[in-house]
């Protein structure tokens, strides 16, 4: 519980689930301190406006709540559903803000609104637990990754057993990304299986008995998103009763073409109904299966135990090779049926959830980046009304503070203009000059064709013609690339 307060993280529901905005605590604190509020108040962030609006009107006396009633009443909001749901969510906010001193007002509000940025880490976390239970880093990483998340890590260090439990997400492993052919067998690999990299959405798939959930790749459950997906589990694995599988969904229009991701995530999560979409799913891995952990065994070991199961489901495509040329020929084939490139997999490597690694390799068919917009601004011409400009940053080494790479207005639709303008407007902070500050909540993948250095910008880098390809409302921004990624791609364009 206090892992999930200093992270603004929670294992049982996400902020979605929440569903409180800005505004809402602001209209909450308005009506709590009967419009009292002083019109300039000199503060970095929401939260500390919060506390300052506290300071105002003498509400500094100490909480009548402890960690356990702040954490019963946060969870409660993903209850809260319905018509006339936000009056409802005023009227709690007023009564647990009623019982909070500035301080933790301040520091509620950073939480439920998703600026937790503290310094504290999960790394920090794991680091300390593994101190605190003489754990050195490899066997508390595994231990970790069976756990699936600090809540039950701790419930099983109490229980003195550390396994996987089905129903339950693991820590997804990642891909390193690698810029070139040559790349791929620059660590002496002999032997590699290749895989059509698919523009989907990555799932992890858990079955015991007749029970199905599928999560997605941030540990979320979308299993009620998806029941063509959970029949069609239900209906091949009848004679399994425990597994644990992962792969990628993807979708068709009528004329059996794949739907590009950003439609995909339409139809799923935004309850776009309107046109044809089949649902399918496409594995690659499994992790568990009949109270065997597999997740220690060579990929081939795995790849040779999903064979075996899969049976009326479908593999992604894959070559086992050692051939440079036949990695070439397999990547241009995977661009040309419209993939977006290859993932490269160590034979020999074992499953580590949560890492991202050199065991796992990604080839895109253009050069892309995972960032964060932090400012929007208003358009020109035709995009006078939308906010279409916008200001993109990475993460800074310690992952503490966002780091800016330049601005693009290249790559969206009118459409998603508009989409965009409403949901920025949603996260704003504060105005500025040609446009607004948002919350870091929205994560886009943008293409470039180069990274200049540049005194301009407080990174020391800016993209050259970038351009949004997708927005990935599947990734948070903890997920975005690094100054340190970025700074490894420039040497290697640069051959540095």
């Amino acid at each position: 519980m206090f892992i999930e307060l200093s992270l603004g993280k929670f294992e049982n529901f996400t902020k979605k689930d929440l569903n409180i905005g800005i505004n809402t605590i602001f209209d909450a604190i308005n009506e709590l301190f009967l419009n009292n509020i002083p019109k300039n108040i000199n503060a970095e962030d929401f939260g500390q406006w919060v506390k300052e609006v506290f300071i105002f009107n003498d509400k500094i006396e100490p909480s009548k709540f402890n960690l356990i009633n702040i954490y019963k009443e946060i969870e409660g909001f993903k209850n809260l559903k319905g018509k006339g749901v936000r009056n409802l969510r005023i009227e709690k906010l007023k009564k647990i803000f009623n019982n909070l001193s500035y301080i933790e007002a301040k520091y509620f509000t950073k939480i439920v609104i998703g600026e937790m940025r503290g310094g504290i880490k999960e790394g920090l976390f794991k680091k300390a637990l593994s101190k605190f239970y003489d754990i050195d880093k490899k066997d508390f990483n595994e231990i970790f990754l069976k756990s699936g998340n600090f809540k039950n890590l701790i419930e099983n260090f109490r229980k003195g057993e550390f396994k996987i439990e089905v129903l339950k997400p693991i820590p997804m492993m990642l891909a390193e990304k690698v810029e070139n052919f040559e790349e791929i067998f620059s660590e002496n690999k002999k032997n590699i299986a290749i895989e059509y990299k698919y523009d989907g959405i990555r799932v992890q798939i858990h079955k015991k008995g007749d029970s199905v959930k599928i999560f997605s790749r941030n540990l979320n459950d979308i299993t009620e998103k998806i029941p063509s997906i959970v029949l069609k589990i239900k209906d091949n694995l009848k004679d399994i009763n425990e597994i644990i599988l992962e792969g990628e969904l993807i979708g068709f229009n009528d004329k059996k073409e794949l739907l590009p991701f950003q439609i995909l995530m339409s139809k799923i999560f935004k309850e776009d109904k309107d046109d044809y979409c089949v649902l399918d799913i496409y594995l690659f891995d499994i992790l568990y299966l009949e109270g065997e952990d597999l997740t220690n065994l060579p990929y081939l070991k795995r790849m040779e135990f999903l064979e075996k199961i899969k049976d009326g489901l479908n593999r992604v495509k894959f070559l086992i090779t050692d051939d440079i040329d036949e990695v070439k020929n397999f990547y241009d084939e995977a661009v040309k049926n419209g993939f977006e490139g290859i993932m490269i997999k160590d034979l020999n490597g074992i499953y580590s959830g949560g890492k991202r690694g050199k065991l796992w390799l990604k080839l895109k068919k253009v050069l892309t980046v995972d960032l964060v917009i932090l400012e929007a601004f208003w358009g020109y011409g035709r995009r006078m009304n939308w906010l279409s400009d916008y200001m993109l940053y990475c993460l800074s080494k310690d992952m503490n503070k966002y780091l800016p790479l330049g601005k693009t207005f290249k790559g969206l639709t009118d459409k998603e203009f508009q989409e965009m303008t409403e949901r920025l407007l949603n996260i704003k902070i504060e105005d500025i000059d040609g446009g607004i500050r948002v919350k870091p909540e929205i994560v886009v993948e943008v293409a470039f064709e180069d990274i200049q250095r540049s005194s301009k910008y407080e990174s020391g880098y800016a993209l050259r013609f970038a351009r949004i390809l997708r927005i990935r409302d599947d990734k948070l921004p903890s997920d975005i690339d690094t100054i340190e990624d970025i700074e490894e791609i420039f040497n290697k364009l640069h051959n540095l």
